[in-house]
Parts: structure tokens; sequence; C-alpha cells
């Protein structure tokens, strides 16, 4: 959970960006952080990042903001479905970085799948404060690499 202790220098409204993957697996989790956190702080400013074409239809009278990324197609099980991977990683990078230099987030939730971890990162190297939440017994492939980078888990 975030504590606002670990938020120096904090602002009326702290301003949380969460960014999931496609499923149900990691877009739930994340909506019950956001509902959760919107109880505990009524001004916090919630903004929630998911891979378009995600078959959760997030809907409603909802306590935040959502927003898509391209989705990241990565294979490699041929040199083409490589290069397409590859090309939709860099828009996915892109359109990341427009993302958290527009809301200027005070830290970044990171719950898990490929579309975390250019937003993780991007939030690290901005030296944006960085947390990960891990939802199973075992960490999945991204999260046990961007916990190298992170602030906590």
């Amino acid at each position: 959970m975030v504590t606002f202790e670990y938020l120096p220098n904090r602002r009326v409204s702290v301003r949380v960006l969460v960014v999931a993957g496609a499923s149900g697996g990691h877009i739930f989790p994340a909506v019950g952080f956001l509902e959760r956190l919107r109880l505990l702080d009524v001004s916090c400013q919630a903004l929630l990042l998911v891979p378009e074409h995600t078959p959760v239809k997030l809907e409603g009278d909802l306590s935040f903001s959502v927003r898509y990324l391209p989705r990241i197609y990565f294979s490699r099980k041929s040199a083409k479905a490589l290069f397409n991977g590859l090309v939709s990683g860099v828009k996915n990078f892109f359109k990341s970085v427009e993302v958290i230099l527009g809301f200027k987030p005070d830290v970044v939730v990171g719950f898990g799948s490929i579309a975390s971890i250019p937003v993780v990162l991007i939030a690290w190297f901005l030296r944006i404060k960085t947390i990960i939440h891990e939802q199973n017994v075992i960490p999945g492939r991204a999260n046990r690499l961007l916990a190298l980078f992170v602030d906590k888990i």
C-alpha cells in the first residue's frame, strides 16, 4: 500500500499512475488498489494505464481515469513476429513517455505484464517513485525484471 510518508514533498493531491496488463489477473487487483486508495485519500488523482483491446471493460462510475497504451505483441516465433513486437514496443514506449510527462505522477505502480515494463522504467529514469505489486506466489518475468529498478515491492 502506498503510504503518504513514502511520498516526500506531498502536494495537496497525490498523483498516482497505475499500469496493468490486459488480463483480469492484472486489471482487477489494480482497480481494487485504486478504489482503496480513493477511500484513504479523496483528493488523490489516479490514472490507470492498460493495453488497448483489453478484454476487461472499464466503464461506469470509476474513481480514476483510464488511458490506453498500444499493445505490445511480442513473439520469438519468427523474425517478422520479433520485428513487429519491437515496433509495437517502440510505439508503447513513446506513448508511455507522453502519458508520464503529461500526468506528472508522484508515484508509478506496476501490476505486472510486459505493458508495465516501459512505464515503470521510464518513471525510474525520471526519478519518480516506483512500486511494483505482485499478486502471485511466483513473480512473473516482468516483475522479476522491474524488481531491480523499483523503490518498493
